[in-house]
């Protein structure tokens, strides 16, 4: 079924845009972290644990052991995953288009 993209929905899109540029999926709470991610990496540089859950934190350790985060203070991601999360986010939250929702 096709309607009406909005910002920040979980598409095939996206998916696609995923698997695209770091070669697998990813999960809803992934993207829902990306903008907080990329406002830290762009802003003081720290995660504030009071605003990072623990399925947030838990997404952090996995993209430590991927290589995406290279450290947690100052916050530091290498520029393949710097790249790749900001073609994820115009895909979700810039490109709206008929994509279907999943």
């Amino acid at each position: 079924m096709k309607k009406k993209q909005r910002r920040g929905e979980f598409t095939k899109a996206v998916q696609a845009t995923a698997k695209r540029v770091l070669g697998h999926g990813i999960s809803i709470e992934e993207l829902r972290f990306m903008p907080y991610l990329q406002y830290v990496l762009m802003n003081e540089q720290r995660f504030d644990r009071c605003k990072v859950r623990p399925d947030e934190a838990k997404i952090v350790e996995s993209w430590k052991k991927l290589g995406y985060i290279a450290q947690d203070y100052p916050v530091r991601v290498s520029k393949a995953f710097w790249d790749a999360m900001l073609e994820i986010l115009y895909t979700a939250y810039v490109d709206i288009d008929e994509s279907e929702i999943l």
